[in-house]
């Protein structure tokens, strides 16, 4: 005589045990996708800042002007550097990270630097 097992509580112990697993990938593509979205739209700020410098930088407000162009768009920009010698500007923010509590990393600090020359406009970092 034999005795036919149920193995349907089988598959519901490995969904269990995968499910952790599951989720902190789910947290780190969010994660890394707000990282790519924020530093897209950083950039393309310090894009419009720069094509502003360049068109303007013999204006005696063009520094207050750019500052504030920068932050109308983001306020959460925490530093705002204009190099007039080498003609770039230096953007940094900080994020909020979601997955990185979870391995102790509170905050991602996102950076983004153009520079102009005769050439045109190029990102530096």
């Amino acid at each position: 005589m034999m005795i036919r097992l149920n193995n349907k509580g089988q598959s519901l112990v490995m969904f269990i045990c995968l499910l952790p697993i599951l989720l902190l990938i789910v947290l780190a593509i969010v994660d890394v996708s707000r990282m790519v979205i924020e530093k897209n739209k950083l950039n393309n700020i310090n894009n419009i800042a720069i094509w502003y410098y360049s068109n303007h930088k013999e204006d005696d407000d063009v520094t207050e002007r750019i500052i504030s162009l920068v932050k109308r768009n983001d306020e959460n920009i925490i530093n705002v550097r204009i190099n007039k010698d080498k003609n770039t500007i230096y953007l940094d923010k900080k994020i909020d990270s979601t997955m990185g509590k979870i391995i102790g990393i509170s905050e991602y600090e996102i950076v983004s630097e153009y520079s102009f020359a005769d050439d045109g406009i190029k990102r530096v970092k």
